[in-house]
């Protein structure tokens, strides 16, 4: 219980230390604080606060116009902050967003010859477009995250890339490439935690 008041404040004033240093025109020192002290995987998975996430992240692209930090990260570092706001925005409802997002990270992610960063979106994408039952499409962004998967050497990856897959599979009426996929899944690293 204190655990959670304590992340909240740490939170805040982290929040806040993020604002000014944004506002003084520190966009990479900015950054900087964001990852060490509040990142997305805390927001996320820990808080839950997937719009307090997102709107942290707006204040580094107005209006998801990423032009504005071109010269201000570095290419993976925009593909990161381009990644969470897929994240937030899929989580609170805006597919359409969180396509743009992830699109402009993946971009970023090939011409870096970035794995694992190609695999998160991919398997992201699939996500989102199992979530709005774009089924073909699904199918092929978890195709792609497997793809990836396998080039990085990550059987939990892999196994991810299958279960999306097979649920892909599944809504399409093909029940046994689904399960044959689920299997692959399940036995490909004994979990999927990542």
């Amino acid at each position: 219980r204190h655990t959670r008041y304590w992340r909240d404040w740490s939170s805040d004033v982290c929040s806040s230390d993020l604002e000014e240093t944004l506002l003084s025109g520190r966009v990479q020192e900015a950054f900087d604080l964001y990852e060490s002290g509040l990142d997305t995987g805390n927001l996320a998975w820990v808080l839950g606060e997937y719009s307090r996430g997102l709107r942290i992240l707006e204040r580094f692209v107005p209006l998801d116009d990423f032009n504005l930090i071109e010269r201000r990260l570095p290419p993976l570092e925009r593909s990161q902050l381009a990644a969470s706001i897929g994240l937030f925005a899929n989580h609170l409802g805006e597919p359409e967003r969180a396509r743009a997002a992830y699109a402009y990270s993946q971009v970023l992610n090939v011409s870096a010859s970035d794995h694992h960063g190609e695999f998160t979106v991919a398997a992201r994408l699939a996500g989102v477009e199992l979530t709005a039952g774009f089924f073909p499409k699904a199918l092929e962004y978890s195709e792609a995250a497997v793809s990836f998967a396998a080039e990085a050497k990550v059987d939990s990856r892999t196994a991810i890339g299958l279960a999306f897959r097979a649920a892909a599979h599944f809504f399409l009426g093909d029940t046994a490439e689904a399960a044959a996929n689920f299997q692959r899944a399940t036995a490909s690293d004994g979990g999927m935690d990542e």
